[in-house]
């Protein structure tokens, strides 16, 4: 309803990700980093920021969760913008925020990053997976001493 697949993991990363492929080679970068992610979530590409809003609603709704860590390709069907614009309302929405490392990558990345600080979103910026991957275990180890 939604159009998104979620799955509850054991971890204290939440993941947010477009792409079933992007969203398994994320969870095993994330690994590699020495990081737990707490889901597995996969964003369709018909996504509205409205349904975006709601998956990160999820995220910030598990107690386990301590960083989030949003790795999106833009593509032709789907705008970083749109997802950026998902995760205000959710942030807004909830009224909680974490800390956030985003690697926004193809149609409107730029445009994406300007929308999260024009909703006040906090987040550290990710150059590609394998920086998103390590920044976020560094601010969980961060967040824990």
């Amino acid at each position: 309803r939604h159009q998104l697949n979620y799955l509850r993991m054991d971890g204290d990363i939440g993941v947010v990700v477009n792409g079933a492929g992007l969203a398994l080679a994320t969870l095993d970068t994330l690994r590699d980093a020495g990081g737990f992610p707490a889901n597995f979530m996969d964003i369709r590409t018909t996504a509205t920021s409205l349904d975006i809003a709601y998956a990160f609603e999820l995220i910030l709704g598990n107690p386990r969760v301590r960083v989030v860590l949003v790795n999106i390709h833009g593509g032709g069907m789907q705008r970083c913008d749109t997802v950026a614009d998902g995760i205000g309302i959710g942030v807004r929405k909830t009224g909680h925020s974490l800390p956030m490392v985003v690697r926004l990558a193809g149609n409107n990345a730029e445009f994406g990053y300007d929308r999260l600080k024009s909703y006040g979103i906090a987040y550290t910026e990710a150059a590609d997976m394998w920086d998103a991957a390590t920044r976020v275990v560094g601010l969980l180890r961060q967040e824990a001493a």
